[in-house]
C-alpha cells in the first residue's frame, strides 16, 4: 500500500561543489514545462491513488524554493488535484535559506506543507563559501522568525562534518548554533566526495583537504553525545529528533528498504 509520495524538483540556481544529486542549473531550463508534465505523471497515477491512503508527500531537489511563487502555485495546485490528501500527515519541502520569502512560506502553508527541510550545513561563513552555497546565517534566522509569522508547524536542518579543512572547534560551533535555535529536528551528514562534482575534481588533483577518519569518528562521537544531552533522539544514522517529530517519509522509506533487503544512503530533508 502506497503510503508516500515523493515529488523531485531538478533545478538550483546554484550548484553546490559537494552535489551529486539530479540536478540542473536553473538558468534557460523548461521549468515550467517540467512542472506541466509532473501534473500529467500525476494525473496518469491518479486512480491508482484514489484508494492509496497517503500520509506523507516529500518536495525534493534540487532544490524545489528555486521556483518562484508563481511557479509553487501551480505545483501545488497540480498536488492538490491529483493526490488525495484526506489522509496526509506530513507535508515537507526542501529549501535553501536564502530563497525562502515570506510570500513563499505563506504560500507553501496554504496548500498545507507543515514541514521545511532547510539545508544548512554549516553555520560557519568561511566553510559556506567552500561548499558553494550562498546563503548566510542572516537568511537562517530570518527563515525561523518567517517560521512563527506563519504558524510552521516543524522546521529541520540540515548539517554537515568532514569538511574540508574543518576542525572539531568549528564543527562544535555549528552545533552550539543549531541547539540555540531550538528546532524540533536535525540531520547530520558526513561528507561523501562522489564522482562528477567539484569535489571530486579537487580531490583527484590533490587540492581538497579532508579531516581524517579519526577526526571524522570524534566529530560523530561528539554529534550523538550532543544530540542526546539536548534532548534529540537519534532515530537513523543520521537523524535527531524531539520525541514524536520525528520525519514519517523518510521511516517510511527505511522500512521498505529494511524490506528490500537494502543500504540507503541518507535522504535530505
Amino acid at each position: 500500500m502506497v503510503r508516500g509520495v515523493y515529488i523531485h524538483i531538478p533545478f538550483c540556481h546554484q550548484i553546490c561543489n559537494y552535489c551529486d544529486f539530479n540536478k540542473f542549473f536553473f538558468h534557460n531550463q523548461p521549468v515550467d514545462e517540467y512542472i506541466e508534465a509532473l501534473g500529467q505523471e500525476m494525473a496518469l497515477w491518479a486512480d491508482d491513488l484514489k484508494n492509496a491512503s497517503i500520509e506523507t508527500i516529500f518536495i525534493g531537489g534540487g532544490t524545489p524554493t528555486s521556483l518562484s511563487v508563481q511557479q509553487l502555485d501551480r505545483l501545488f495546485t497540480l498536488i492538490e488535484t491529483h493526490i488525495p490528501m484526506e489522509k496526509l500527515v506530513e507535508f515537507t519541502s526542501e529549501a535553501n535559506p536564502d530563497e525562502l520569502t515570506l510570500e513563499k512560506m505563506q504560500l507553501m502553508r496554504k496548500f498545507g506543507v507543515n514541514r521545511l527541510s532547510m539545508g544548512v550545513q554549516t553555520f560557519d561563513q568561511d566553510l559556506l563559501k567552500v561548499l558553494g552555497r550562498t546563503h548566510s546565517n542572516d537568511h537562517v534566522y530570518k527563515v525561523i522568525e518567517y517560521a512563527k509569522q506563519t504558524d510552521f508547524p516543524s522546521i529541520s536542518i540540515d548539517l554537515m562534518y568532514g569538511l574540508p579543512n574543518q576542525t572539531m572547534d568549528q564543527w562544535k560551533a555549528s552545533l552550539e548554533e543549531a541547539f540555540r535555535l531550538n528546532i524540533p529536528h536535525i540531520s547530520a551528514y558526513s561528507l561523501l566526495v562522489e564522482p562528477k562534482t567539484i569535489f571530486y575534481n579537487l580531490l583527484s588533483k590533490g587540492k581538497l583537504t579532508l579531516p581524517g577518519e579519526d577526526l571524522e569518528a570524534d566529530m560523530y562521537s561528539y554529534l550523538m553525545d550532543e544530540m542526546k544531552l539536548h534532548g534529540y533522539d537519534q532515530y537513523e544514522i543520521s537523524n535527531f529528533a524531539h520525541k514524536g517529530k520525528e520525519s514519517k517519509h523518510n521511516c517510511f522509506i527505511g522500512i521498505m528498504m529494511n524490506i528490500l533487503g537494502l543500504e540507503r544512503e541518507h535522504m535530505g530533508m
